[in-house]
C-alpha cells in the first residue's frame, strides 16, 4: 500500500496533539493500550503504521517536553541575569525607547543555555542586538496566544526589571536574512502606491509592517487571508519561477542534477528569507521531495511527501503543530491530494481550457471546505463567499508573485513602469476582490466551532478517507500459461 507512510503520519501527528492536551495521568495508560496494540498489530500488518505512527508520537512528545519544556519552566518564578538576542519579530513598545517580541537567552547566571522567551518591554534598539539584563520568569499565560508562542519555541514570559549591559551585535544568519527581507520590501514599496505595496511585501516577503490592519480583516473576512503571508502558494510558485529559469542546464551532461540541486537550494532560500514560516517549510520540504524523485527517476507519491514533511518538522520542533499555519497548510494540502485530485480526475473534459478552469475552482473548493471547519474554531467566522473568489485571487496572487520576484531577481530601472503596471493592478485587483467579497451580505458567517466538534468533524473526515481508500478496486493481474 502506497499510502502507509501518510497513514503513520497522521497517527504521529494525532498522538502528539493527544499528549499536547491531555493531563500527565492519562498518558500513561494510554501509551500502555498503544504498546499493547502495537504487540497485536505486529501480527496483521495492515494495522502496524497506524499504531506505530501513535506509539512514536505519544513517545516522542513527552521525551520532547521532559528533555526541553520542564527545565526551562523550572525558571518560573525566578528573577534572573540572562544573556539575551532580540528576535526579528520585535517592535515598539508602549514605553518610549523600548521595545517588546521574542527574546533568544543563551546565558542565565553565568551559565550557558538556549530558549527563547517573550518580553513586553526591554531597553533595545534593533533585531540582533545583544545584551545583558535581569528578568523575572513567568510561565506563559493561557490566552489564546498561547499555542502560537510554543510553536515558534517561546517557553517564558519574562518582565525587564533592570540591569541593562549592552552587548555586540550577533552575526547569526538570520539577522542578516532579515535586513535582507527589509531591503526587498523596501524595493517593492518604491514603485507601487502605499497600500499597494505593502500588499505586494506581504504577500512575496510576509512583511506585515507597511500592511494595515483594516487591509487584513478585509482579507480574513472575504476568506482570502492566506495570501497575505508566505506560505505553500508562493514557494511553489518560486520552484517553478527557478526551475523555468534553469530549463537549459539539463542540455549538459549531468545538468539534470545540477538543475534539481540549485532549484532546491534557492527554494529553501527564499523560505529562510522569508523567516521559515512553518506552512513554506512545509511546501520546500515536499518541492525537494519532488527534486529528488525528478532526479533519481523515482515515483513521487504526494501524499507520503506530505507525511515526510510533517513527520520532520513534528520531530524538529512537537510545538508546530499549534501553530495555526502550520494546521492549515497541512489540512488543505491533504484535503487536495486526497479528494481535490481525484475529484479532477472524475470531473475531466475533452477541452482542456475548460479542465484548467474547473481544476481550479475544484481545488479551491476542496481546500475551503476543509480549512473551514479550522478558520471558524480560530478566527470565529465561516468564510462562505470565499469558496467562490479563491481560484480568481490565487490567480491573481501569481501574477504579484511572480512579478514581484522577477522585479528582485533584475531590479533594472527602465523596467519599473512595467513592474509597476503589471503587479500595481494585479494587486489593486486582489484588493477591490477582497473588499467586494466581505461587503457582500451573507459572505461570512459570524460563528465560532468549539474544540472537541472541530476534533470530531476531523476525525469524520479521517474516517471516510479511509474508507475510501479501502474501498479502491486492487489491479489484479492474471499470469497466462
Amino acid at each position: 500500500m502506497k499510502r502507509k507512510l501518510a497513514i503513520f503520519g497522521l497517527c504521529f501527528a494525532g498522538a502528539e496533539l493527544f499528549a499536547a492536551n491531555m493531563p500527565p495521568l492519562v498518558l500513561v495508560p494510554a501509551a500502555a493500550l498503544l504498546l499493547l496494540l502495537l504487540f497485536l498489530s505486529i501480527a496483521r500488518r495492515r494495522a502496524l503504521p497506524l499504531v506505530l505512527g501513535a506509539v512514536a508520537g505519544l513517545c516522542w512528545f513527552c521525551a520532547f517536553s521532559f528533555a526541553v519544556f520542564r527545565p526551562v519552566r523550572a525558571l518560573a518564578g525566578q528573577t534572573v541575569t540572562c544573556m539575551v538576542t532580540v528576535e526579528t519579530d520585535a517592535t515598539a513598545a508602549y514605553q518610549n525607547g523600548q521595545l517588546r517580541g521574542t527574546l533568544t537567552v543563551t546565558g542565565i547566571n553565568g551559565k550557558s543555555c538556549h530558549f527563547k522567551m517573550c518580553s513586553n518591554g526591554f531597553p533595545a534598539q534593533e533585531p540582533g542586538e545583544t545584551f545583558t539584563a535581569d528578568f523575572t520568569m513567568t510561565d506563559l499565560p493561557k490566552d489564546a496566544y498561547r499555542a502560537s508562542r510554543l510553536s515558534r519555541g517561546i517557553l517564558l514570559q519574562g518582565e525587564y526589571t533592570g540591569g541593562y549591559k549592552t552587548g555586540a551585535d550577533s552575526c547569526a544568519p538570520r539577522f542578516a536574512l532579515y535586513r535582507l527581507r527589509k531591503n526587498a520590501s523596501a524595493l517593492l514599496r518604491r514603485w507601487l502606491p502605499r497600500d499597494l505595496g505593502g500588499l505586494e511585501a506581504a504577500m512575496l516577503l510576509g512583511d506585515k509592517a507597511a500592511l494595515p490592519d483594516t487591509v487584513q480583516d478585509t482579507f480574513r473576512a472575504a476568506g482570502i487571508s492566506h495570501l497575505l503571508a508566505v506560505s505553500g502558494l508562493h514557494t511553489g510558485i518560486v520552484f517553478a519561477l527557478v526551475n523555468l529559469a534553469l530549463w537549459w542546464l539539463p542540455l549538459f551532461r549531468r545538468g539534470h542534477l545540477l538543475k534539481n540541486l540549485l532549484a532546491a537550494v534557492a527554494m529553501w532560500l527564499f523560505v529562510a528569507a522569508a523567516g521559515f514560516p512553518p506552512s513554506a517549510v512545509r511546501a520546500a520540504a515536499m518541492c525537494t521531495v519532488l527534486q529528488a524523485a525528478l532526479a533519481s527517476a523515482s515515483e513521487y507519491v504526494g501524499l507520503n511527501a506530505l507525511a515526510a514533511a510533517g513527520f520532520g518538522m513534528l520531530v524538529w520542533n512537537p510545538s508546530w503543530l499549534g501553530d495555526i499555519s502550520f494546521q492549515l497548510s497541512f489540512v488543505a494540502v491533504a484535503a487536495i491530494l486526497a479528494w481535490g485530485v481525484p475529484l479532477c480526475r472524475r470531473c475531466r473534459t475533452r477541452w482542456k481550457g475548460v479542465n484548467v478552469v474547473v481544476d481550479a475552482y475544484l481545488i479551491g473548493f476542496v481546500a475551503t471546505v476543509a480549512t473551514a471547519p479550522l478558520v471558524s474554531h480560530t478566527f470565529g467566522v465561516v468564510p462562505l463567499a470565499g469558496l467562490a473568489v479563491n481560484p480568481l485571487a490565487i490567480a491573481l496572487a501569481g501574477v504579484v508573485v511572480f512579478g514581484g520576484a522577477l522585479w528582485m531577481l533584475a531590479p533594472v530601472g527602465f523596467l519599473a513602469p512595467a513592474f509597476g503596471f503589471v503587479t500595481g493592478s494585479a494587486a489593486e485587483g486582489i484588493s477591490a476582490l477582497a473588499r467586494l467579497t466581505a461587503s457582500l451580505p451573507g459572505g461570512a458567517a459570524d460563528y465560532t466551532l468549539g474544540g472537541w466538534p472541530t476534533a470530531a468533524v476531523y476525525a469524520v473526515f479521517a474516517l471516510a478517507t479511509l474508507a475510501a481508500w479501502s474501498g479502491e478496486p486492487k489491479k489484479n493481474v492474471s499470469l497466462r500459461t
